[in-house]
């Protein structure tokens, strides 16, 4: 059996034989070659991973934001209420500790929509949403002068007996060149 995951994490096995790599000094191509299956890119951040000491690791940990994902009620109720009273970003930002612009930007925008469409997003985003009823679309029917299609077809007519008689004279037909003409023959 070998130890290769297809869903991109790293075994055990995989992050012992990159340190023994690492500790022996190798780098770049010589890495790629012991893991055929991973990018240059995933062994690279692996190595760097790798190679800090725990004291590093947690540091590099401790700079990171925590994730606030899921809108509670309260948050959504502050949201409407600001979006009610005509606030601006900025001020909602402040209300909202935690939330940045985008995401409130983002939530804005989900909380304006209908319950049967916030419905429809909730359901794509697990994979089980129908399509949606498409929107009907009643275009106005386009009216064309009858002259201006008379004048289209006379053109278009003109320009087929330009060809043909192109073609009987072993000419290339107008809008090409003579360089063309030994493909046009073959066709």
């Amino acid at each position: 059996m070998t130890d290769i995951n297809l869903f991109g994490r790293w075994s055990e096995q995989e992050v012992t034989r990159l340190r023994h790599a690492v500790a022996e000094g190798l780098r770049g191509d010589a890495l790629a070659a012991l893991f055929p299956d991973r990018t240059p890119g995933a062994i690279e951040a692996k190595r760097l991973l790798v190679t800090k000491t725990p004291a590093q690791l947690a540091a590099r940990l401790s700079r990171r934001r925590p994730r606030k994902s899921d809108w509670t009620e309260e948050e959504d109720a502050i949201l409407i209420a600001g979006l009610d009273a005509g606030l601006s970003l900025e001020a909602l930002q402040a209300r909202l500790p935690g939330r940045n612009g985008a995401g409130i930007n983002r939530r804005r925008w989900i909380v304006g929509l209908s319950d049967e469409r916030r419905e429809q997003i909730k359901l794509a985003r697990r994979g089980e949403h129908k399509k949606p009823d498409p929107v009907p679309y009643h275009a106005a029917p386009i009216i064309v002068p009858e002259a201006v299609i008379e004048e289209r077809d006379r053109r278009l007519l003109a320009q087929d007996r330009q060809a043909l008689v192109a073609r009987m004279m072993g000419d290339p037909p107008p809008g090409y060149s003579a360089l063309d003409s030994r493909s046009l023959q073959s066709a």
